[in-house]
């Protein structure tokens, strides 16, 4: 992480929770720089018209916010959104809990699922990231209690993997609990 006091990003736009806006440039300022000025947009950094614009050499006709930061101080949403209503906890699971197991050996991964009561015709799963962002989900036929599988991911895909989620489902009857799989 970088050292700093504030932080601006180069829009003057309005966000609200459901908006989605790319950030093209971040100015960060420690206590008493003099931030960038920006064009008649708002734009800051490399290309527009500001003054002390990170090594351009244009002149500014905008400029946002004081001369100096003399105070800083933490964000806050003027009109944050409620938070949303909590969730009903899932109905239990018409197939039981299942038991599993996953080795990792480079880009592969070798899945042990064993399912509990009734057995699933299919089992599904996920692989996600540390942060939570999913990269390959798929299914697999229920060859047998237990039922193993191999899996591979491309180097990239395979570098990210943190953990896997595991489903089992029966067309019209439900489905399992979860079972996280971790390496």
């Amino acid at each position: 992480g970088l050292s700093m006091s504030a932080v601006r990003v180069s829009t003057l736009e309005i966000l609200t929770p459901s908006s989605t806006k790319m950030i093209v440039n971040v100015e960060c300022l420690k206590e008493g720089q003099k931030p960038c000025t920006a064009d008649s947009d708002g734009n800051i950094g490399s290309g527009n018209k500001g003054k002390n614009n990170l090594g351009t050499k244009n002149v500014g006709n905008y400029n946002i916010g004081g001369p100096l930061l003399k105070k800083v101080v933490p964000l806050t949403l003027l009109n944050p959104s409620p938070p949303p209503p909590a969730s009903l906890p899932p109905p239990p699971s018409s197939l039981g809990s299942m038991t599993g197991s996953i080795i990792r050996d480079d880009y592969d991964f070798t899945f042990t699922a064993e399912a509990g009561n009734v057995s699933p015709s299919s089992i599904n799963y996920i692989f996600f990231t540390v942060g939570g962002a999913a990269i390959d989900a798929t299914s697999t036929p229920n060859s047998g209690s237990p039922t193993s599988w191999d899996k591979q991911l491309d180097s990239d895909a395979a570098a990210l993997a943190s953990y896997a989620p595991v489903v089992g489902v029966q067309g019209g009857s439900g489905s399992s609990n979860v079972l996280t799989l971790n390496w």
